[in-house]
C-alpha cells in the first residue's frame, strides 16, 4: 500500500505519510519495525479500545509502541498523556482508569502489539487535529504528581530546532533515558521520526545494549545518572557516538572530561525543564560552568535574581521564571547560582540548601550529596544524604555513622552556622534517582523515614574495621521477615539474609556491591525466632564484592558473595 496522504507537517503527518517500508526503529534483537507495521498496530489498538474521546494514559516499553499508541489516540480523538510509571497504586492516585491505560501495565490496560502485517487499511484516514495536545506527569518541589499539557506543535518546534542544528551528524539514535519523559520523548522519539532517522526502539543502560548494531554516526541520548557511572575498567573503545547529549541535571566536570577522553568529544549538556523546554547548552573541555542560551531562546534575570525565559518551546512564548538564581557574564553567557526556592527557614533563620550542599561537597570526606529538609515528630530538620570519598568511607568504618557525622559537623563549624549544620545524616553508596534520572528531595527524605537495618536488628558490633565486621544479634520474633514465612513454623528467609547483609554494608561503610549477582551461596539450615546469630561481613573495594557468613554457636548457617 502507498503512504497515507498528509496535508500538514508534524508528528502525525510524518507517521501517516511515511512509506510503509520506512524503518522507524530497531529492537535490541535487531528486528526492524516499519511505519506500516506501526500504523497497523495503532489501528488494531484503537479497535480494541473502542471508546471515543477522553484521555489515554500511555506507558510503553519502546518507541514503536508509543507511536502506535499516539496513532490510536488520533483515531479515537483522545488526548494522550505519558506516565512516568505504570504501577497500579500510581494510576489510582492520578485517577487513571484501567480501561484507558495503554501499553505495559501489570495485569490491566491495553497492551500494544506491533503487527507483523505491513500496513493498515486507511480507506478513511483520521483527520489531523488543529491543535493536538500531549500531557506529561511531572513533579515539583512537593514531589506530588502534576499534569502538564503542551501543544504538540511546541514540542515539534523544539525537535525540529535540534534536527537542524545537528543535521548531517547522525543516522541513528539510541539512548539510556525514558521516552515517557519530555527529554527522552523529544530526542529518542520525536527527533528521529521528524528527521527520518532510525531509532533504537528500546531504552538501554549497558554500553553493549546502547550500541548493538549502531553505526559510527550515532546520537547517544544520555543523562548525568548514566554518564557518571562509567566504570574505570569498562571497555567501550569499540563503541562510537558522533553526538552525545546529557540533560536532567548538571553533569559533573569530571564526568564530562571522562566522556571526552573515551569518545573524543564531550557531551552537549542541555539545560531545561518540562515547563520551559530547552533553555541553554554547554560543552565543556575545561572547568567552565557557564551556559549559553539556545539561539531561539531569550533569557533574562528578574528583580529577584531568578532566570526568566521567553521561547518558542513554551506555550504562548513565556516569560517563565525558572526558579534558578543566575549571574550573567560579559559575553552573554550565564552561571547558575542555585535555586531560589531552596532558601528555607531553619530555627527562624534563612538557610540556603545550595550553600549547605556546596560546603559539604568541598569536604575531603564527601564525594557527592544533597542537603534537604526532613520532618520528624512534626518538626522540620535540616538533613543531608551523603556519599563519602574513599577516605571518608575509611573514617566511617572506623568511627561509625554517629561519631563520623559529629566529627564532620565539627570540622564544618568554621564555615557553617549552627542553623546551617545538618542535624540528621544518611551515608549511602550512591544518591538514588527517580525514573527520569533526577534527584528528588521528597524521595530522598523518605530515606529518613525507613527503618535502618542497624535499628531493626540492634546488633552488638563486635568488630568493624577496614571493611570487615562482625555483628551479633538476636533474631527476635517481631522482625518483619518472619511474617508469613511460614505460619506456625517461622523462619528467616534466605533472600532476607542476603538483603540484611547488603543493607548493613551500606549503613556501616556506605558501600554497595557492584551487582545483585549472588555466588557461592550456601544455606546449611534455617534461622528461627529467638536464635542468637553472628554475621560476618567483608567488602572488597577492588572487586566490589561483599562476602557474608551467618553462624550460631560456631555452626555455619549460611554464606555467600554478592557482586
Amino acid at each position: 500500500m502507498t503512504a497515507v496522504p498528509a496535508s500538514r507537517t508534524g508528528l502525525f503527518a510524518a507517521l501517516l505519510g511515511a512509506e510503509p517500508v520506512r524503518v522507524l526503529c530497531v529492537t535490541n534483537g535487531g528486528r526492524e519495525i516499519t511505519a506500516g507495521q506501526v500504523r497497523r498496530a495503532g489501528q488494531n489498538l484503537a479497535k480494541r479500545i473502542g471508546a471515543q474521546g477522553g484521555t489515554l494514559y500511555v506507558f510503553t516499553p519502546g518507541v514503536a509502541e508509543l507511536a502506535a499508541a499516539l496513532l490510536a489516540s488520533l483515531i479515537l480523538g483522545a488526548k494522550p498523556v505519558l506516565l512516568p510509571q505504570a504501577g497500579k497504586a500510581y494510576c489510582q492516585s492520578i485517577s487513571a482508569p484501567p480501561e484507558r491505560c495503554v501499553g505495559q501495565f501489570a495485569g490491566f490496560g491495553h497492551a500494544v502489539e506491533i503487527s507483523a502485517q505491513p500496513d493498515a487499511d486507511w480507506s478513511e484516514p483520521p483527520a489531523l487535529p488543529d491543535a493536538p495536545m500531549l500531557g506529561f506527569y511531572t513533579s515539583g518541589s512537593s514531589g506530588d504528581a502534576k499534569l502538564l499539557e503542551k501543544p504538540l506543535d511546541v514540542l515539534e518546534a523544539e525537535a525540529l530546532y535540534w534536527t537542524g542544528r545537528l543535521a548531517g551528524q547522525f543516522s541513528h539514535v539510541t539512548g539510556s533515558v525514558s521516552h515517557q519523559h519530555i527529554y527522552g520523548f523529544l530526542f529518542r522519539f520525536l527527533l528521529p521520526v521528524l528527521s527520518g532517522t532510525r531509532a533504537a526502539n528500546d531504552l538501554a543502560l549497558s554500553w553493549d545494549g546502547l550500541f548493538a548494531g549502531a553505526p559510527d554516526d550515532t546520537l547517544l541520548v544520555s543523562s548525568p545518572a548514566h554518564l557518571t557511572r562509567i566504570a574505570p575498567d569498562e571497555v567501550i573503545g569499540d563503541y562510537a557516538a558522533s553526538v552525545i547529549l546529557s540533560s536532567g541535571g548538571p553533569l559533573p566536570l569530571e564526568a564530562a572530561l571522562e566522556v571526552n577522553r573515551i569518545f573524543g568529544k564531550p557531551p552537549i549538556e542541555i539545560l531545561g525543564s518540562t515547563e520551559t523546554g530547552g533553555i541553554a547548552w554547554r560543552q565543556r573541555f575545561e572547568d567552565d560552568p557557564a551556559w549559553r542560551a539556545l539561539e531561539a531562546v531569550a533569557v533574562d534575570i528578574d528583580s529577584e535574581g531568578a532566570l526568566t525565559v521567553r521561547s518558542p518551546f513554551i506555550p504562548g512564548g513565556g516569560p517563565v521564571q525558572t526558579g534558578d538564581v543566575a549571574e550573567f557574564l560579559p559575553d552573554g553567557r550565564f552561571i547558575l547560582k542555585g535555586r531560589a526556592d531552596l532558601v528555607v527557614k531553619v530555627e527562624g533563620k534563612r538557610v540556603s540548601l545550595t550553600r549547605v550542599t556546596d560546603t559539604l561537597l568541598a569536604h575531603d570526606w564527601i564525594e557527592d550529596g544533597l542537603a534537604l529538609i526532613t520532618e520528624t515528630g512534626g518538626r522540620e530538620r535540616l538533613s543531608a544524604v551523603l556519599v563519602p570519598t574513599e577516605a571518608g568511607r575509611a573514617q566511617l568504618a572506623q568511627l561509625g555513622s554517629f561519631r563520623f557525622s559529629r566529627q564532620l559537623a565539627a570540622s564544618l563549624a568554621s564555615t557553617l552556622e549552627p542553623a546551617e549544620t545538618p542535624k540528621r545524616w544518611r551515608f549511602v553508596a550512591g544518591i538514588p534517582v527517580n525514573a527520569q534520572s533526577k534527584r528528588s528531595r521528597p524521595d530522598l527524605a523518605r530515606l529518613f523515614e525507613a527503618d535502618r537495618m542497624l535499628d531493626l536488628l540492634k546488633p552488638q558490633i563486635e568488630a568493624n574495621d577496614a571493611f570487615d565486621a562482625k555483628l551479633g544479634f538476636i533474631a527476635h520474633a517481631d522482625l518483619p521477615w518472619f511474617r508469613g514465612h511460614f505460619p506456625g513454623t517461622p523462619i528467616l528467609p534466605g533472600l532476607a539474609q542476603v538483603h540484611i547483609a547488603e543493607r548493613l554494608a551500606e549503613e556501616l561503610w556506605a558501600v554497595r556491591p557492584d551487582s545483585h549477582n549472588v555466588s557461592r551461596l550456601k544455606f546449611n539450615r534455617v534461622i528461627q525466632p529467638g536464635e542468637t546469630v553472628q554475621l560476618s561481613l567483608s567488602f572488597r573495594q577492588d572487586t566490589g564484592k561483599l562476602t557474608f557468613k551467618y553462624t550460631s554457636a560456631d555452626e555455619q548457617i549460611s554464606s555467600g558473595t554478592i557482586g
